[in-house]
């Protein structure tokens, strides 16, 4: 058995399950919080200490953990950070230490290796192995706390200090620069491509495109952009005014939604002008044909096939022809 027939998290009356691929409960919603399913496991919360549970919903591991992490720890190579900061160790799927509380911050393990941050004041930053040995150092200034990792080591984002001004650099696991530190922001390196931006006024930023060898492909002149997925990215032309460009910066899709979103599974979701405030939600395929009309009031991706929605006061699950498999009405906390 695997996380692929299940869906959720799901929310009913103030507590959380999961639904399988016809709308039933196969985890009763009985949690007051719930994280994705890895490696078998799904982290749960409980009196504000967190455990694990497996596919039937049983408790694998107590719930005695803290954690600064909103939807709780998350298994990665068989081992999971937990404890806050400044205490953060890892356990294994059997709940016991692998490596002991000594870090503090500890992200998600990938090729059993992840970084971690000492709590020294100025922080440090290293990548340590499963044994919780140093690899490397990392001489940054920040590494962005982030769920999991990009498909390949060779490429994950540090900010770093160059003559008093923030920039941003791509490292790989050794600690060796990758890509230097150009530009303040950038999206996320995807098939050799990134978006980045030369200045960091907040919420004004204009971006172009950067292959990994420094090569300007594009100069800056999209209104905001987010990273390539599944070959395009979203990107303005101006504010409200959002498609999606190719790695060479040319328009796949004209920019004519109000907002837009990555592509999963072959489906974007864009908010589309309208006579309300926030506008509506739909989904465009890669050709930009509206597949699912737009009716929701909440950003969504897809994931194994379905995508949690919100629409007319109600929380629900479609799949990617727009069927509802299941709605609740949205609790008023």
């Amino acid at each position: 058995m695997n996380s692929d027939h299940l869906i959720g998290p799901v929310k009913y009356k103030r507590r959380y399950g999961f639904i399988d691929h016809s709308g039933a409960f196969v985890i009763e919603p009985v949690f007051e919080s719930l994280g994705p399913f890895a490696e078998g496991l799904a982290a749960f919360r409980k009196e504000g200490k967190y455990g694990f549970i497996d596919y039937r919903g049983e408790i694998a591991i107590p719930p005695v953990h803290e954690t600064d992490r909103l939807a709780g720890p998350i298994f990665s190579d068989r081992l999971a950070a937990v404890g806050q900061y400044g205490e953060v160790g890892y356990i294994n799927p059997l709940g016991e230490f692998d490596i002991p509380k000594k870090f503090g911050v500890g992200r998600d393990f990938f090729q059993n290796l992840t970084v971690v941050d000492f709590a020294t004041s100025p922080v440090e930053h290293a990548v340590i192995n499963r044994d919780g040995d140093v690899v490397s150092r990392l001489d940054v200034y920040e590494v962005p706390y982030v769920s999991g990792w990009p498909s390949s080591w060779d490429l994950f984002g540090c900010f770093v200090v160059v003559n008093h001004e923030l920039l941003t650099a791509f490292l790989n696991w050794k600690g060796e620069v990758i890509f230097p530190a150009k530009y303040p922001l950038m999206t996320e390196f995807c098939e050799g491509v990134a978006g980045f931006t030369e200045n960091n006024e907040e919420g004004y930023n204009i971006y172009g495109l950067v292959s990994l060898s420094g090569e300007i492909l594009h100069r800056p002149s999209f209104y905001r952009m987010g990273p390539f997925a599944e070959g395009l990215a979203p990107a303005g032309r101006g504010p409200k005014q959002f498609g999606f460009i190719n790695p060479v910066g040319e328009w796949v899709i004209e920019p004519k939604f109000r907002q837009a979103q990555c592509f999963s599974e072959g489906l974007a979701c864009v908010t589309v002008h309208d006579n309300t405030r926030r506008g509506k939600k739909g989904f465009i395929n890669r050709s930009g044909e509206m597949v699912i009309e737009p009716r929701f009031h909440r950003e969504a991706s897809f994931y194994n096939g379905f995508a949690q929605v919100e629409y007319e006061g109600k929380h629900a699950v479609i799949d990617k022809t727009g069927r509802v498999i299941w709605e609740t009405e949205i609790d008023s906390d």
